[in-house]
């Protein structure tokens, strides 16, 4: 029977100063849009803060890193679920990753940030 690989440990390291700007960039222009919505409407909140036809922001999403074949992202999206409008996407960067893993007492060697 084959044997299920057990991880003892496992580091992280993080690129706090740029999750917080890629989230501020993707925040901002969405929390403008429902100030806008409140305060006038969503016909002017798709003239102020959208593409001036039909949408204004309502989510984001950027790629902060990946592992192996994994990708990690930070979404931004309505709480309620399902939403109709413009979604924004940031540029992908390099922000969290593995930097040390112990499998079954073994030492792997990861990626160097």
């Amino acid at each position: 029977m084959p044997h299920k690989p057990s991880i003892d440990s496992l580091s992280v390291w993080l690129n706090k100063s740029a999750i917080q700007q890629a989230f501020t960039t993707i925040v901002c222009p969405i929390l403008e849009a429902k100030a806008v919505v409140k305060a006038s409407g969503k016909e002017e909140a798709v003239k102020l803060c959208g593409d001036g036809k039909h949408d204004y922001p309502v989510a984001g999403e950027v790629t902060i890193g990946h592992t192996g074949d994994l990708v990690v992202k930070l979404i931004v999206e309505p709480a309620s679920g399902g939403y109709s409008g413009e979604v924004l996407y940031h540029d992908e960067i390099n922000a969290i990753g593995i930097s040390d893993m112990v499998v079954d007492g073994q030492r792997l060697k990861q990626k160097e940030q």
